[in-house]
């Protein structure tokens, strides 16, 4: 399993020594995982110079796997995106019993 950690995170500035700050534990993922990225523009890489160069894409290389990028421009929970889309239409068609309402 590879695992993607983070850095250790400081205390704030002007912090008293009863403040504790934890990062996250590290991430286990299965050898060559495949994970959705679902979400709008940025997702969609519409912030790249070509949208295999946005995060989303990018993020296949970086935990060595396989990255699905479900992202469309403009789109939101009620507003539709560019491709006539809203977030609870895309859900329902990557699984249509999920119900993004409750």
């Amino acid at each position: 399993m590879a695992a993607v950690g983070a850095a250790p995170i400081a205390s704030p500035a002007g912090a008293g020594s009863d403040v504790v700050s934890v990062a996250p534990a590290a991430l286990a993922l299965p050898e060559s995982p495949r994970v959705l990225v679902f979400g709008d523009s940025w997702t969609y890489g519409a912030a790249a110079s070509a949208p295999t160069l946005g995060y989303a894409a990018l993020l296949a290389e970086l935990i060595g796997g396989e990255t699905i990028v479900d992202g469309e421009p403009a789109s939101g929970y009620l507003r539709e995106g560019h491709f006539g889309n809203t977030f609870g239409a895309r859900i329902a068609a990557l699984d249509p019993g999920l119900s993004p309402t409750s």
